[in-house]
């Protein structure tokens, strides 16, 4: 789409012999999600928009307007707890809580780090960067300064979590979160609930059973032939044991160990997630199982995943 040329698809709406006939609010669909960014991400995503051609002027025609992040050296967090240690029994090790007083973006709390790395004359220093008001623990970033001459103690080159940074004199290690937003979030909308894609016209009602033979139970489903299932069972009300079965066909053999013909049995059987799934089980059934219905699934906003659970007791 370049400068406003291109098609705006609106999905959701009802259409019947090529007609709209009403339009159904994003809000009220099942397949409405909200992507929550956060700020700290957005000037990255803002340069590699532009690296990749979508600026204000290319798709609205519009001049491009250089964003003002704010000036570091204003008065923009409160150091907490500081703690000068002994790192490898001879060097200084000074360790400290930075709480943002606003929202900044990952290159500016660098930059701060940065400064109180070097005002430290520590030889490692550790920095939790949180947002205030966040509980403990919940961190957006860590950073670890530490002089060049450290670098071979704390580089792993085998790690793809950490980002490497050269500030020349100091080398910058530095971990992110993402708890921060998804807490944040969630402390802010305690009742908020799960949502869901919309049950499909043609979803399945899913049957699943297991039933006992002279020698053997037997798991009896119309569930696809690929589908993993996850038992969890007691024999005769000993420890619980744990035992994953493929569905092999309408009916299917469970081994089960420790089983005796004449034992009892109770327990779970579960169908996992369908991102556990093999991709042709999960085209089949829905990334949200919205292709499968039935009392055998278990589907609530009070629960942000959806699976399939049926107890089971055999005598």
């Amino acid at each position: 789409m370049l400068k406003q040329k291109g098609t705006f698809a609106i999905p959701g709406n009802e259409i019947k012999d090529d007609k709209i006939v009403e339009i159904i609010p994003f809000e009220n669909d099942g397949s409405y999600e909200e992507v929550v960014i956060p700020f700290e991400c957005h000037e990255e995503i803002r340069k590699e928009l532009e690296d990749r051609g979508y600026t204000r002027e290319n798709l609205l025609g519009e001049n491009n307007e250089e964003i003002q992040y704010i000036n570091t050296d204003k008065n923009v967090i409160q150091l907490i707890n500081p703690r000068v240690t002994k790192f490898r029994g001879y060097q200084k090790k000074y360790s400290v809580t930075a709480v943002t007083n606003m929202l900044l973006t990952y290159s500016e709390m660098q930059k701060i780090g940065y400064k109180i790395a070097l005002k430290s004359k520590a030889d490692v220093v550790w920095i939790w960067f949180k947002r205030d008001g966040a509980p403990n623990g919940i961190n957006i970033v860590t950073q670890q300064w530490f002089k060049r001459a450290l670098k071979p103690f704390f580089i792993n080159i085998d790690s793809e979590d950490d980002e490497i940074v050269d500030y020349g004199e100091l080398i910058l290690s530095e971990n992110r979160q993402d708890g921060y937003v998804c807490s944040a979030y969630y402390y802010n909308h305690p009742d908020m609930p799960a949502k869901h894609l919309a049950v499909s016209k043609n979803a399945i009602t899913v049957n699943l059973d297991i039933k006992k033979s002279s020698e053997f139970l037997t798991l009896c489903t119309n569930l696809l032939k690929g589908t993993k299932l996850f038992i969890t069972y007691k024999i005769n009300g000993g420890e619980e044991r744990s035992t994953s079965v493929t569905v092999q066909d309408a009916k299917t053999i469970i081994t089960l160990e420790g089983y005796q013909p004449g034992d009892q049995v109770s327990g779970d059987v579960t169908l996992i997630m369908s991102i556990l799934q093999d991709k042709n089980i999960m085209d089949e059934y829905g990334i949200d199982y919205e292709n499968l219905t039935g009392t055998f699934i278990c589907r609530s906003e009070k629960e942000s995943m959806v699976y399939g659970r049926k107890h089971f007791f055999i005598k």
